[in-house]
């Protein structure tokens, strides 16, 4: 199976035909020219940087000039830059959830859960996307931490965030956020889910990877400043750390500014998302509403193999999503959306998942 979904597959022998929903670039923006120059500027100014942890950097360094412009985009205290999405996740929760409650929703990343079990934090279970749920157990066991994903990774599929973000309200618990899939895509300005639920103090804590739509090895931790703090200096993920280089520091800021930018790519990808969903539903996949992430959920490898090397072989490229264990009988087909596709290629993309509803999935 590794080698039929992972190591063994190969590109269309038309490279001009293939269309990739691989990526998580959902803006486009990766080859743009002023990211690009900007971060040749930075390698020819400061080559690779200071190689320190970055508890260590003078306040007035570039990358505390960036992590204050974020903030302000996003209207908060404090943004904290890490080297991925995952040690910010693993960070924050590492410092926040010692001797405290996580009701985690039960499909949000496996960083925000690595870190709560870090903290040595008492973990409850919610049922996925159910306030009703969440409200029994506050209500059962008091006030705690609050962990949800804006987008899941895998279906696609939004958290109810206003509902969410009510029932913590009313126990007193706060709401850990991660935006790696919604910040930038989704959202006034694109500055994601919390943006849209009224104060900010509504999400009390947010991370990102940025390597989605910012195209940038890269993670956040949008915050208060106390809890910027402890993050900073006291996260093992960012004490023990070395800093970002220039370049990718560079390249975040101009990002930042496409980004601001963007509605009419935000706008582009929205329709595709529409699109996508409701012919995927025509043909029986059920997936339902969602972002720009949409599965064709499998019951079986060799069923999911198949379907991996008819779409491989029509030169479009999806991934497989079971590692690292495969969990039997839901096994993902993936396709994520970016703001360039054609109609075009949607058609071409639909046409090839109408090939695999000959024979049960």
């Amino acid at each position: 199976m590794l080698d039929a979904l992972y190591r063994c597959r190969s590109r269309s022998a038309d490279e001009g035909k293939l269309v990739e929903v691989v990526s998580n670039d959902y803006l486009a923006l990766g080859g743009h020219p002023d990211i690009a120059a900007a971060q040749r500027e930075a390698d020819e100014r400061f080559g690779n940087g200071n190689r320190m942890a970055a508890p260590h950097l003078f306040a007035d360094d570039p990358q505390r000039r960036l992590e204050e412009r974020i903030a302000a985009w996003l209207g908060v205290e404090a943004v904290v830059l890490t080297q991925s999405g995952w040690t910010a996740n693993f960070g924050l929760m590492q410092v926040l959830a010692r001797g405290v409650r996580v009701f985690r929703d039960g499909t949000a990343h496996t960083s925000l859960t690595d870190g709560a079990l870090a903290a040595r934090a008492e973990i409850h279970d919610v049922r996925h996307n159910d306030p009703a749920h969440l409200d029994e157990l506050l209500r059962r066991h008091g006030p705690g931490l609050v962990v949800l994903n804006a987008v899941y990774n895998v279906r696609g599929d939004l958290t109810p965030l206003a509902a969410m973000t009510e029932v913590a309200e009313r126990y007193g618990a706060e709401v850990v956020l991660d935006e790696s899939h919604s910040l930038g895509a989704l959202g006034p300005a694109g500055r994601g889910l919390a943006a849209g639920v009224g104060p900010g103090g509504r999400v009390a804590h947010r991370t990102a990877s940025l390597a989605k739509a910012f195209t940038a090895r890269a993670g956040i931790v949008a915050t208060s400043r106390t809890a910027a703090e402890q993050v900073r200096y006291r996260a093992r993920s960012a004490c023990f750390a070395s800093t970002l280089l220039p370049r990718d520091i560079a390249g975040i800021d101009a990002t930042l500014t496409l980004v601001e930018h963007a509605d009419q790519a935000r706008a582009r990808l929205a329709g595709l998302t529409a699109d996508l969903r409701q012919g995927l539903d025509r043909q029986g996949w059920d997936v339902g509403d969602g972002a720009h992430i949409a599965s064709l959920v499998h019951t079986t490898l060799p069923r999911l193999a198949r379907s991996v090397a008819v779409l491989d072989a029509a030169a479009i490229r999806t991934s497989a999503f079971v590692l690292p264990v495969p969990r039997p009988g839901h096994l993902p087909l993936r396709i994520c959306l970016h703001a360039a596709l054609t109609g075009h290629d949607l058609d071409r993309i639909l046409d090839a998942t109408a090939l695999l509803r000959t024979e049960p999935v």
